[in-house]
């Protein structure tokens, strides 16, 4: 398809006027982009006309500009498959085992007793993995728990490999060693490790005493092994949220990428929600603060990036988050849920050892959460926002209200970023 051909078509689109520009929402087919005020007012007279002429008018002249119109060619005019399930990239996060070294405070998991819980086998885990390649899941997220305390680590790390397009491990890197970096390295892994900021005494404070060390180190390990999709996770939490900063400084400093979520009311981290829940407002304003402070250490270190760094969410158009639609959570025994944050028996889609993930994720549970999408949502429906955050988190609505059909608690959060971000 010759792109540059195709006519421009502005009927389906909504308008919505930004502070320095315009957003256009195509609700049909599940499309958004921005434009700055200057190119709107140009874009909006060759509505009915070939893009190639709006092009050739604006005739840009860097590359960064070009690649960015090219891209909007490529939106505007491609189509949207993301509803159909078997054309979604699709991702399943394994948690090989529940066990952990350490006892973080905001831990998903509640329960210190996990030791005889029941595990899948390697070879049962050989199956699961056979399942999942044949239902076309290409990514594979093995975690825990701290995965590095199953025994049979390395093979599966080996198998994971044979199997998956793409491989990453959640771990907190205190239990490295040269052999796991060779490994991680040699099968070209990707490793996210959390880490609560640089300051010592609030890391330790929520993953122990010494863990700050140990984790530096386990990343110094893996650096020294030239691992280099290294990820650090740092989870928003009051005690911790003015530190993100300097955690950020030293991902870019260090070309290591850089990842903040938000704190979930889960496990022990519910037993500890006051201590570490974080208003909404709170925490738009610190994102706003880190995208600032990206502009300005960017500058300090000469390095131009092309894509925004700090919030990938503005990459992309989402109408829903993907659970139970481009993502699966598997637990140590093969039990199986919608994602990683809807864990409760209540969310169970059955077990991987006695169901295929077809039968799975077709079933008439899975459908109930492939179902819930921003226009399913009432509070969602015409928020300009609305496809950049897909109606947030089903998993918060659900600890908020008790039904999944609700809008995210934190959304007041969404619509601060998202809107000073556009």
């Amino acid at each position: 398809m010759n792109l540059l051909k195709e006519i421009i078509k502005l009927d389906n689109y909504k308008k919505y006027p930004l502070q320095n520009g315009m957003l256009y929402i195509d609700d049909n087919n599940k499309k958004w982009f921005k434009l700055d005020s200057k190119t709107a007012q140009t874009f909006e007279k060759f509505n009915g006309k070939r893009f190639r002429d709006f092009y050739k008018d604006l005739n840009p002249q860097s590359r960064l500009r070009r690649k960015r119109i090219l891209a909007l060619a490529s939106m505007l005019f491609t189509e949207n498959k993301e509803t159909k399930i078997e054309n979604v990239n699709k991702s399943a996060f394994f948690v090989i085992t529940r066990k952990c070294n350490l006892k973080c405070i905001q831990c998903y998991i509640a329960n210190d007793k996990v030791s005889d819980e029941v595990e899948l086998n390697v070879d049962e885990i050989e199956n699961v993995f056979k399942k999942l390649k044949e239902y076309n899941f290409t990514s594979l997220v093995i975690s825990g728990g701290e995965p590095l305390l199953k025994d049979e680590i390395e093979y599966i790390l080996k198998l994971a490999n044979q199997y998956f397009e793409h491989v990453s491990i959640n771990t907190n890197a205190t239990l490295l060693t040269p052999r796991l970096c060779k490994l991680i390295y040699e099968y070209k892994i990707s490793v996210m490790v959390s880490l609560e900021g640089m300051s010592e005494e609030l890391n330790d404070q929520i993953r122990g005493k010494g863990t700050k060390k140990r984790i530096l180190a386990g990343i110094k390990l893996l650096k020294e092994h030239l691992v280099k999709d290294i990820t650090l996770a740092m989870t928003l939490t009051n005690i911790n949220i003015n530190d993100n900063l300097n955690l950020y400084r030293y991902c870019l400093e260090n070309n290591i990428k850089c990842y903040f979520s938000v704190f979930f009311e889960s496990g022990r981290g519910r037993c500890n929600s006051e201590l570490l829940s974080v208003d909404p407002l709170v925490l738009a304003n610190n994102f706003e603060k880190m995208m600032a402070f990206e502009n300005k250490v960017l500058d300090e270190l000469g390095v131009i990036v092309e894509e925004d760094t700090i919030n990938p969410l503005l990459r992309g158009c989402k109408s829903k988050c993907g659970a139970a639609l481009s993502m699966l959570n598997i637990m140590p025994n093969g039990d199986v849920y919608p994602c990683p944050n809807m864990i409760e028996k209540e969310h169970l889609l059955g077990n991987i050892k006695n169901s295929s993930v077809e039968e799975l994720m077709t079933s008439e549970a899975a459908k109930v959460y492939q179902a819930r999408d921003l226009y399913t949502v009432q509070e969602c429906s015409d928020c300009e926002v609305r496809l950049l955050c897909g109606g947030g988190c089903m998993a918060n609505s659900y600890i908020d209200t008790g039904s999944i059909y609700t809008k995210d608690p934190l959304c007041l959060f969404y619509k601060e970023v998202f809107s000073k971000a556009l």
